[in-house]
């Protein structure tokens, strides 16, 4: 569903997912996060990941930027995902 939305430019209804979608969202931020942690503290290339990914992180952060906001809520975690919205607010936006 998330790469449907992605490919959609569909932005991610939190209120509308099954329990299993939003299971699935969380596996993904999950990952992304991770890959975010690696991007910023510079154990991963960079540039492979900007120039492999670039478009691809925006559009998945585009679509699930209100599922994160929900989450940070219900959570009680404003920094819920953090890495993977630094990762694109500096350093795919600002060098597209």
């Amino acid at each position: 569903m998330a790469m449907r939305c992605a490919e959609t430019k569909t932005p991610c209804d939190p209120g509308a997912l099954t329990p299993r979608e939003d299971e699935l969202y969380m596996a993904l931020l999950s990952m992304l996060e991770y890959i975010s942690i690696n991007f910023l503290s510079n154990t991963m290339d960079r540039e492979i990941i900007l120039r492999q990914r670039r478009s691809g992180l925006l559009r998945v952060y585009e679509v699930l930027s209100e599922y994160i906001n929900h989450k940070r809520v219900v959570w009680r975690r404003p920094n819920a995902y953090r890495s993977f919205e630094m990762m694109v607010n500096e350093h795919i936006l600002n060098s597209a």
